[in-house]
């Protein structure tokens, strides 16, 4: 049964006070979305960690619309990835796991209802879970996936993923490269196996190696912004899943279905957006057809 989701509501209540969807596509808004790979909500100052080295997303969320819980529908990086583009449970697709089951060109992304209404779209993707096999690439006028070249099969596993300043440098060049109204999903990987990040954020979390790599690319993410022009466009951010961190004895994600692996954040700003915190249930789905909506395209309501 489908319904219109909380956070459809909230943001088109956004958009009715800070009149951000303009008649005219000239006029319309950037969109960046930022999806974080592996990051679990409780692990962000703005969600409560004390610990926490996270002030870019923590201001962020200060000045913007704070979604308290947000759930995510796999604890897998490209069943989620769907969910989060589609507006749809993965499973209407037929898709279960990384590396299986290609999107079918018959789904309608994100990317695609926003390039038809004339934005350019562009994609810069940390993980090889998301290249272009995946079928996620759909609509996106640029699918920057350049990882490696070398199989899969004889690739490790810090190998499979682009460092976030080089998703930051590339990101930023598109940006800039940019004329008219512009959608851009940013991917940052490092959160997830292995735990590398550099030597000083390592050294700013001696024993909590994945509390290191969320600070680095919390860094990262503050240094992208800084190349977005903030009164013409909106941010969301989110992640995939989280990680279970020894939690029912699951190391890291991909089996088990608590909130330390489905908790994520989710953060909207906003030009004259009022800070709030909403604390009903969200969910991943439901980011599309707000993106939609933020937009000002009819929002199809998620699953």
């Amino acid at each position: 049964m489908q319904r219109l989701s909380t956070v459809c509501a909230v943001c088109a209540s956004i958009l009715l006070t800070v009149q951000a969807v303009p008649a005219q596509l000239s006029s319309a808004p950037n969109i960046l979305l930022i999806t974080v790979d592996t990051l679990r909500a409780d692990r962000l100052g703005a969600y409560g960690y004390a610990a926490a080295r996270t002030p870019v997303l923590d201001r962020l969320a200060t000045g913007g619309v704070r979604f308290a819980d947000a759930t995510a529908h796999a604890p897998l990086t490209y069943p989620s990835h769907v969910a989060i583009l589609t507006g749809r449970y993965p499973g209407a697709f037929g898709v279960r796991l990384n590396g299986m089951d290609p999107l079918p060109a018959s789904a309608v992304t994100l990317a695609e209802r926003l390039k038809a209404a004339g934005y350019r779209t562009g994609a810069v993707i940390g993980s090889v879970v998301l290249d272009q096999s995946c079928g996620l690439s759909q609509g996106f006028d640029d699918y920057d996936d350049a990882i490696a070249a070398a199989p899969r099969a004889t690739m490790a596993m810090a190998d499979l993923q682009r460092r976030a300043s080089e998703i930051t440098a590339a990101a930023g060049e598109w940006i800039s490269g940019q004329q008219g109204p512009w959608f851009l999903w940013a991917h940052y990987y490092d959160p997830h196996l292995p735990y590398s990040a550099p030597a000083k954020y390592a050294a700013a979390a001696t024993g909590r190696p994945y509390d290191a790599e969320i600070a680095y690319v919390d860094a990262e993410i503050g240094a992208l912004l800084k190349r977005v022009d903030r009164t013409r466009t909106a941010i969301v951010v989110t992640a995939d899943h989280g990680e279970a961190l020894g939690a029912h004895g699951e190391p890291d994600h991909g089996f088990f279905l608590y909130d330390a692996t489905l908790r994520v954040p989710l953060i909207v700003a906003a030009p004259g957006l009022e800070p709030r915190v909403v604390r009903e249930q969200v969910r991943s789905i439901d980011i599309a057809p707000t993106i939609a909506q933020l937009a000002g395209l009819p929002s199809a309501a998620s699953d």
